[in-house]
């Protein structure tokens, strides 16, 4: 996923009959993100007259089944839709729904019987959303927090709004009494500039729990109220490792959307004022701006990721990129491109005009994990913005597969060598999971130490050499490594051992030792 795992050699470190030779130094190898398997929609614009347009969504796997929480919303708005729609962005008037699925491929979409939608009941959907909407819920992202007692097991957030005058909120105004106290402002004498620093659009962060994931309770105060602009994704979490819970919010520099970190120990408030830890940089285009994003960690791995959507400002354009950390704070990039682009499965030489991902790793059963996504015909400009709406109906749920630990490959494009970094050796067997051409292959050898004064490469372990490794080739999620024939490390085990690689075209996604 990184750099970090692999010693990065040393050249020219004195000693008493000059200088070293290179110890390791990586060579030929290189990081390289790995396409995804794209399913047809799982989920896509039906014949149901709440669903014309389908926006943010979230998939769990949750006690033997899967669950969906999406938002849709109809093809027109009604009058008093129209009042709440988003000042500012973001959080289009509808409902969010709900559908549960066996093997997260073919989903039902049961009648709750929560919401009266045209007279009827007979619907999926729990409730209102819209980040104006005072009884609404918007899907940004469901969790289950394993700290909570049960009536609040799940919890979920939303952003929301309210106008203030000169530091005091207002009382609940829909857009056109907004533009009326403008209007008023401007006849007493006060500038454009005047009015927009006395009168300010507050973001809020609403939090709502649940026993369930259906009935939710929604706290009686915002979460948190930070700077700046929430009119995208913003995730919270429980996080188990660092017992605290993690928000990933919008920020904004320079006209550039951004990711920005807070944590805190309480769910309800608390929150430390988020810092930036995501953005565009040097190495990037310049008309690229990072939207939406998704977090979710690797399974059985120490990595978080963040898939977002790159959106491209010249082409008005979407595709998803991954970034990775290892602490959630600092990210990194394993390439510079997409991991998911807009090409619509099943449809060759379509594209979407833009694409978003979902928080959450998800298990597909079969070796295969997924991350949920959604795409939609349009750019991201093609918008009725009078009626609030999209011009068309759009929207689709799709599935971006990987095999078990295979987003990013070590790569060796023709003849590579890499040492990976110490590890106690477990006194099993050296596995790995890899990929090579027809004609590729990969050898390992084991060393006890690459000491950086030694006046040459540090030799393998007795009888785990390269000249004694049987080479591996072809495709295996899991496969030992063997010396003459043998696999067994028992003799190591309890040892500080590295790991020191021969790859021929080929490719190498994780180790296990």
């Amino acid at each position: 996923m990184d750099w970090y795992g692999i010693w990065a050699g040393t050249v020219g470190w004195p000693a008493d009959e000059g200088a070293c030779t290179p110890q390791d130094v990586p060579q030929g190898v290189r990081l390289s993100l790995q396409p995804p398997q794209l399913t047809e929609p799982f989920l896509q614009v039906g014949d149901r007259p709440w669903e014309a347009h389908l926006g943010y969504m979230q998939v769990m796997y949750d006690e033997g089944r899967y669950r969906l929480w999406y938002e849709a919303s109809p093809s027109q708005r009604t009058a008093e839709q129209m009042k709440i729609a988003p000042i500012g962005g973001g959080g289009y008037p509808g409902f969010t729904c709900y559908a549960e699925s066996a093997d997260g491929f073919h989903w039902e979409r049961p009648n709750l019987g929560m919401y009266d939608f045209g007279g009827s009941t007979d619907n999926n959907i729990i409730t209102e959303s819209g980040i104006l909407n005072p009884k609404g819920w918007h899907i940004y992202q469901v969790f289950k927090d394993p700290t909570a007692p049960p009536q609040e097991r799940y919890k979920s957030n939303c952003q929301a709004g309210v106008w203030l005058l000169d530091g005091k909120p207002l009382p609940a105004m829909d857009k056109r009494q907004i533009g009326e106290l403008r209007n008023k402002m401007q006849l007493e004498g006060q500038t454009p500039e005047e009015i927009s620093q006395r009168l300010v659009f507050q973001f809020q962060m609403l939090g709502f729990t649940s026993p369930d994931g259906l009935h939710w309770t929604r706290l009686p105060r915002p979460i948190m109220e930070p700077p700046g602009r929430l009119d995208m994704r913003n995730m919270v979490f429980y996080d188990e490792e660092l017992g605290y819970y993690v928000s990933y919010l919008r920020g904004h520099v320079g006209r550039r959307r951004t990711l920005r970190r807070s944590i805190s120990a309480r769910f309800d408030t608390g929150w430390e004022m988020p810092r930036q830890v995501l953005m565009a940089d040097s190495q990037d285009p310049p008309d690229m701006d990072f939207y939406d994003f998704g977090y979710c960690r690797v399974p059985g791995s120490p990595y978080h990721l963040m898939f977002f959507s790159a959106y491209s400002r010249g082409q008005d354009t979407m595709e998803i990129h991954l970034a990775v950390s290892r602490d959630g704070c600092i990210w990194t990039r394993p390439e510079r491109r997409p991991i998911i682009t807009r090409d619509i499965p099943g449809r060759p030489e379509e594209k979407y005009g833009v694409i978003y991902p979902s928080p959450g790793f998800v298990p597909l059963g079969d070796g295969w994990w997924g991350l949920a996504y959604f795409g939609h015909r349009r750019c991201h400009w093609d918008f009725d913005y009078k009626r609030w709406t999209f011009p068309e109906p759009s929207g689709a749920y799709h599935w971006a597969m990987w095999k078990t630990d295979r987003l990013v490959a070590l790569e060796a494009p023709t003849n590579g060598r890499v040492t990976i970094l110490d590890r106690i050796c477990a006194g099993k067997e050296l596995r790995l999971n890899f990929q090579t051409s027809a004609d590729g292959c990969i050898k390992a050898e084991l060393v006890a130490s690459v000491g950086v004064a030694q006046p040459q490469a540090s030799p393998a372990i007795e009888a785990h050499s390269f000249a004694e490794c049987d080479a591996l080739s072809g495709d295996s999620l899991s496969a030992p490594v063997t010396w003459r024939g043998n696999a067994s490390l028992a003799k190591l085990k309890g040892r500080n051992v590295l790991v020191r690689l021969h790859m021929v075209r080929a490719k190498l996604f994780s180790v296990a030792l």
